[in-house]
């Protein structure tokens, strides 16, 4: 993308609209929840949600013991933002089985449209969480920040694409994650007895016997 291009994307979305606050949205992620799910739910709960709202499950996955994910077509609640269910997806990843990040992935009908929905996005986020507290640009992506209590909000467009992402994140619940995570390459990852034992054969060996 030229640059000209690029600072028509970055001036529309920053300088045609002016952020005002909507005390409803701060209260709905002050309260612990976002796209229609309360965060901390488990992967159970959310399905049932789901089933509840007649949407179609496209993918449920484990990643790793510890992250799980579903993605569904549309959203389980209606934002305003007037796009197609069919260019919409909705994306929750567990940690520990609870819900610590919902995401809306959104995509343009095509190029020509692709500044209006930037725009669109940007002024729903807002007028429903007031001024971005950081703006990054990394290559060829840009990205858009707001924090309200214990909850991070992240508008993310791709340059070089015609998708747009809207991830809201329960920071509580991310930094346990990263805690666990830093400490798991601080001290190594605690072994597996059942591997140890029926693929090492070495769980009973003494300590000062094992390679």
């Amino acid at each position: 993308m030229s640059f000209n291009r690029i600072s028509s994307f970055v001036i529309l979305v920053l300088i045609f609209f002016t952020p005002s606050f909507s005390l409803k949205a701060q209260n709905d992620v002050d309260g612990g929840s976002a796209l229609g799910f309360n965060f901390r739910i488990s992967k159970k709960q959310a399905i049932q949600v789901i089933e509840e709202k007649g949407k179609k499950v496209l993918e449920n996955s484990v990643d790793s013991k510890d992250i799980r994910m579903i993605l569904i077509q549309g959203t389980v609640e209606e934002i305003p933002l007037n796009i197609p269910e069919s260019q919409a997806l909705t994306q929750l990843e567990f940690y520990d089985d609870e819900l610590m990040t919902s995401t809306l992935i959104v995509e343009s009908a095509d190029y020509s449209s692709r500044n209006e929905m930037a725009n669109k996005l940007y002024k729903f986020l807002s007028d429903s969480y007031g001024e971005t507290a950081s703006m990054e640009k990394v290559l060829n992506f840009m990205t858009w920040t707001w924090r309200q209590p214990k909850v991070k909000v992240v508008l993310t467009a791709d340059q070089n694409s015609d998708i747009f992402k809207i991830a809201y994140t329960y920071e509580p619940l991310s930094r346990t994650k990263m805690e666990k995570e830093f400490e798991e390459k601080r001290e190594g990852k605690a072994e597996d007895p059942a591997t140890q034992m029926f693929l090492e054969g070495n769980y009973s060996k003494p300590t000062h016997l094992k390679e």
